[in-house]
């Protein structure tokens, strides 16, 4: 769920891997080192996002590929709308890729929720 600069986890589900990705129940990250962060302010006015985010504003960097600024991030909002959903590789962990989608809710004041899968990037084929 969208909460400001943030995405707070509410629930997950735990594959049968031997190695454990999910984030916790409440846990928060930033949004510009999440998949499902970027799906949800992708679905927002360019306006609200520039609230956010000037271009200068400076991100959470937790790995090597983590976006830097805010123009970085709404750079790639670019590429996320046009393809319908945003995958983060390694911006938040490294050896760790995402791919999110937003989920529709009632209501233009509805809550922002999202949903994501993560995998190890060794044993990922997808998108490239």
């Amino acid at each position: 769920m969208l909460d400001g600069l943030n995405v707070i986890y509410l629930a997950r589900y735990e594959g049968h891997s031997a190695v454990r990705l999910t984030s916790n129940i409440g846990d928060k990250m930033p949004v510009s080192l999440s998949a499902v962060g970027k799906a949800l302010i992708a679905r927002l006015h360019d306006h609200d996002v520039e609230a956010m985010f000037s271009d200068d504003a400076e991100l959470p960097v937790l790995t090597p590929k983590s976006l830097r600024t805010g123009a970085e991030l709404k750079a790639q909002l670019t590429t996320i709308r046009e393809q319908g959903y945003p995958f983060e590789d390694e911006e938040s962990t490294t050896g760790v890729v995402c791919l999110a989608v937003s989920v529709p809710t009632r209501g233009a004041y509805g809550p922002s929720l999202g949903l994501s899968v993560t995998a190890l990037k060794a044993t990922y084929s997808g998108l490239s």
